[in-house]
């Protein structure tokens, strides 16, 4: 999967990063920000994730209301590259993870 960089909002900290994509084995977008490290002795730091499971966000009118409540741009030609994702790795059929698919299975029980 692609990772798309984003524009940070303003008043974001210093070093922000933000990125979408298209998880197919979850059947989802993603939008996942963290935040880079000053020293190089420090991990970076997870800010927040969303479609972290199968679904959660499943179409990209889904997904601007997300990075819209998130005050987060999404520019046009990475709307298209998005959905562009969607569609390629749609038609080929997802191969989901092992350990997504034990999850899974796991929540089923």
């Amino acid at each position: 999967m692609t990772h798309y960089p984003l524009p940070t909002p303003p008043g974001s900290p210093k070093g922000r990063f933000i990125s979408a994509c298209w998880d197919a084995s979850l059947g989802t977008y993603s939008v996942l920000a963290f935040d880079v490290p000053i020293s190089l002795d420090d991990k970076p730091v997870k800010a927040f994730h969303y479609g972290i499971t199968a679904g959660e966000i499943p179409s990209t009118q889904v997904l601007l209301a997300v990075v819209a409540e998130l005050d987060i741009d999404l520019p046009v030609r990475v709307l298209w590259q998005l959905q562009q994702d969607k569609a390629h790795h749609s038609s080929r059929g997802a191969v989901p993870r092992p350990a997504v698919t034990a999850a899974l299975q796991d929540g089923l029980r």
